[in-house]
C-alpha cells in the first residue's frame, strides 16, 4: 500500500531531507541532521542554492545572505526556517 505525503504538514527538515534526495539525488546514508553539507555530500553551491529556493518558496520566506553563509548542516538550515515561520 502506498501512502501519500502529506505536504503541508511536513517539516523543514523533511522537506530538506526531501530534496536532498528526490531531486538531487543525495543518497539518505550521506547526511546526516548534523552532517556538513558540503563536505560530507556530493551537492555543490548551485544546489545549495536550490534547495534555499525551494524552502523559501514552500513555506513563503525569506532568508537573508547574512544568515545563510553561517548554515553548514541540514539542522542549522532547519532551524534558520523555523526562526523564520510565524508562531
Amino acid at each position: 500500500m502506498k501512502y501519500l505525503i502529506n505536504k503541508e504538514s511536513m517539516s523543514p527538515m523533511a522537506e530538506i531531507e526531501h530534496v536532498l534526495t528526490r531531486k538531487l539525488f543525495v543518497r539518505s546514508t550521506e547526511f546526516g541532521p548534523d552532517s556538513d553539507l558540503f563536505y560530507q555530500t556530493t551537492i555543490y553551491q548551485t544546489d545549495f542554492l536550490e534547495l534555499l529556493n525551494h524552502l523559501e518558496h514552500r513555506f513563503s520566506i525569506e532568508l537573508r545572505e547574512e544568515e545563510i553563509s553561517q548554515v553548514r548542516t541540514a539542522r542549522q538550515l532547519s532551524d534558520l526556517v523555523l526562526q523564520h515561520l510565524p508562531v
